[in-house]
């Protein structure tokens, strides 16, 4: 019997590679497709927020927005009342792409699910979720 950390980096790694290849396709780099969708379609964030949602690290998030800021992606504003930090929001090119990479996430979901039924996504989700929060938690209880 595969071990279940096997199965989730197993799993992990082929969904990855096919998200990076279809990105690339659309000129998009690594960790800017979760950006993308994180800010769909209409969310303004600070790179704090964005780095906690996206499970991506500060200062690589700063690498990731000054890219997509230079390919049109996005736009950096300040609020009122609010100097110290910046926002970001898509631009109309970043909600296209943002849509381009739905699709993505769309058909990688439904290959990855292709084998069950409704019942079996729906329980794989609800568990996927438990994993996760037990990682996170360290094995805690809920």
């Amino acid at each position: 019997m595969e071990s279940l950390h096997r199965m989730l980096m197993r799993t992990d790694s082929a969904i990855i590679k096919r998200i990076h290849a279809e990105a690339a396709a659309i000129g998009l780099t690594p960790g800017q497709p979760k950006i993308l969708e994180f800010l769909y379609p209409d969310l303004e964030a600070d790179q704090k927020t964005i780095a906690l949602n996206c499970l991506i690290e500060q200062a690589t998030v700063g690498s990731i927005l000054s890219h997509m800021e230079k390919k049109g992606f996005i736009e950096r504003f300040r609020k009122a009342g609010n100097r110290r930090s910046l926002y970001v929001k898509l631009t109309k090119e970043g909600k296209n792409k943002a849509e381009e990479m739905l699709k993505v996430f769309s058909k990688v979901d439904d290959d990855a699910s292709g084998l069950l039924d409704p019942e079996e996504k729906s329980e794989l989700i609800s568990l996927l979720k438990k994993v996760f929060e037990g990682v996170r938690n360290g094995g805690s209880s809920i």
